[in-house]
């Protein structure tokens, strides 16, 4: 999978069409940088081989390409003669793309984590998987949200009103996480690599939330107005 599939310059003279392509390319980047973070969890976790993990960085050239001519392509949407609600709605369009390419930044990050991990043979144990995996679930439904709000949906505040409170517990539980490692590293059941990992993976993930919540936030405000 290469370069962009949907964005026709054609359709350019249509902006509304342009606009349903550019949702079509996002919705399809979206769905590439979520592949490259769930790999890198299972990576971690210890269900995906590390030498396949490594094909983050083809996927994350794919993001940054497909994100270059996405941008372009909006300008020149914005370029033509469009309504106000429609401005609004390529303004959200921009930003969003920006907070898909940040998924790829932090699922490259999470390589960059399991690499150390594997060279320095750093030990995970059972209960740190099991807190990533866990985190992993509560992100998840929320970028799977924020990709579905590319396709036509309905009762936005629904949405959003699941979404806050995804985002609350993924906020709390973060902080209940890294409260509890500072106790075990202060007692001595952690050791100060296994700690620093846990916490750079914890905060690459919370960093995923935020955008993911970024993007319902930007699209259930487009699609009600």
């Amino acid at each position: 999978m290469q370069g962009t599939a949907y964005l026709d310059r054609r359709l350019l003279q249509t902006p509304s069409l342009a606009v349903d392509a550019v949702r079509k390319e996002l919705y399809r980047m979206a769905t590439v940088a979520h592949e490259m973070l769930d790999s890198q969890i299972k990576n971690i976790a210890g269900d995906l081989p590390y030498s396949e993990a490594k094909r983050v960085w083809e996927l994350e050239n794919l993001v940054n390409e497909v994100q270059r001519k996405t941008l372009t392509y909006l300008r020149d949407i914005h370029g033509e003669n469009i309504s106000d609600e429609m401005s609004q709605a390529v303004s959200a369009l921009m930003q969003s793309v920006d907070d898909i390419e940040r998924w790829g930044d932090h699922a490259t990050n999470l390589f960059e984590i399991s690499e150390f991990i594997f060279e320095n043979n750093v030990r995970v144990n059972e209960g740190t998987k099991w807190i990533i995996k866990e985190l992993y679930s509560l992100v998840n439904q929320n970028i799977m949200q924020a990709i579905n709000t590319f396709n036509l949906f309905e009762y936005p505040d629904q949405i959003m009103k699941k979404a806050v409170s995804i985002e609350q517990q993924i906020d709390q539980n973060v902080k209940d996480y890294r409260s509890h490692r500072s106790e075990t590293y202060i007692s001595g059941e952690t050791e100060v690599e296994s700690a620093l990992v846990f916490t750079d993976i914890i905060m690459n993930l919370e960093r995923v939330a935020d955008h993911a919540f970024n993007i319902i936030q930007l699209n259930t405000s487009s699609f009600s107005s």
